[in-house]
């Protein structure tokens, strides 16, 4: 009995509209907005993400529109950013990946 002494019926019914009255109210009132939101939503393409297990050292991003097109200026850009590619000595491998990303980002 000790739990509930500051507990009033006043604050189950406060509780109780918070979660369920608010919520009923906003969608009838704002049908039009949610309608819209639901359109825009359906209209969206769903993402597709990069979950191959190959570092992007060894090969670059997958195409799609997930989390690759951050990686892929990230490898890329610091690939070509922070070394002169015509200097490097570079294995037939490495030659590829440069290869391949460049490719991959025009």
């Amino acid at each position: 009995a000790g739990l509930f002494l500051g507990f009033s019926l006043l604050s189950g019914v406060e509780i109780l509209y918070y979660f369920t009255v608010r919520a009923c109210c906003m969608v009838v009132r704002e049908r039009n907005e949610l309608r819209r939101i639901q359109v825009e939503r359906a209209a969206r393409p769903p993402p597709s993400y990069d979950l191959s297990l190959v570092p992007y050292f060894i090969s670059a991003p997958l195409p799609g529109n997930g989390i690759d097109e951050v990686a892929k200026s990230l490898y890329v850009g610091n690939l070509l950013r922070y070394s002169n590619v015509s200097t490097l000595t570079l294995n037939t491998h490495e030659k590829l990946v440069i290869e391949r990303a460049l490719v991959y980002l025009q």
